[in-house]
């Protein structure tokens, strides 16, 4: 855990991803990232709130006492495979055509060395920053966690951060990073049978490519 903290928070003020938009819009932009940081303390606080003995279980917690010790994690920044890029992607594209604007950022919530839970944090220009989305996910946030921690920092691109990487169409969620000669690579967050990798993968563009096949026979506007 202590390597993945060093490793993300290298790039928790500068991250240089496929950005496919510039200026104050940008959510990874360092004004943008100290409001992360913020408005993720202040909907930890509101998650204390909430977490009863009713429902500590449902949202990842062992006890209601560690509810008062929990804290932030490092963020990880969400991108989102839109149906288009996916459809229009090929087996011979360098997946980082895949990457258009960071929409979200996922924020462990912590209890000393242990993820309990997150939060899911989606920027809005125009509500001017980052807004909660939801709690909970702890599976989902531990998976991303420790594939990010597997990856070597020599082999990201200097002044970026790992990311999170969703195929909204399939509910397939992987890790990826930028490399240092500009490629992207996406890692399994887990086992993915129907993919036929382990976790810890890497993801071919080539499965990639199956995927964009699949997605291409889904309508345009499904009912």
């Amino acid at each position: 855990m202590n390597r993945l903290l060093k490793l993300l928070s290298v790039a928790t003020l500068v991250f240089t991803g496929a950005r496919a938009y510039a200026g104050d819009e940008d959510p990874t932009y360092t004004n943008s990232v100290k409001q992360l940081v913020s408005k993720a303390g202040e909907t930890l606080a509101v998650f204390k709130q909430i977490v009863t003995p009713d429902n500590y279980r449902a949202l990842g917690f062992k006890s209601t006492n560690e509810v008062n010790q929990a804290t932030n994690g490092q963020h990880i920044f969400v991108y989102s495979i839109t149906p288009d890029k996916l459809k229009a992607y090929k087996a011979s594209s360098n997946p980082t055509n895949l990457l258009g604007r960071v929409d979200r950022a996922i924020v462990p919530v912590m209890v000393q060395s242990n993820i309990r839970s997150s939060m899911t944090l989606r920027w809005r220009s125009q509500a001017g920053g980052w807004r909660n989305e939801n709690w909970g996910q702890p599976e989902l946030t531990s998976e991303l966690v420790q594939s990010i921690a597997q990856i070597k920092a020599d082999k990201i691109k200097p002044g970026t951060a790992p990311f999170a990487v969703e195929f909204p169409m399939f509910n397939i969620w992987l890790a990826g990073y930028l490399t240092q000669n500009d490629g992207a690579v996406f890692l399994a967050s887990h086992d993915l049978t129907q993919l036929k990798l382990k976790a810890g993968e890497i993801v071919r563009p080539e499965v990639i490519g199956d995927l964009s096949r699949i997605a291409q026979k889904y309508p345009a506007n499904p009912p």
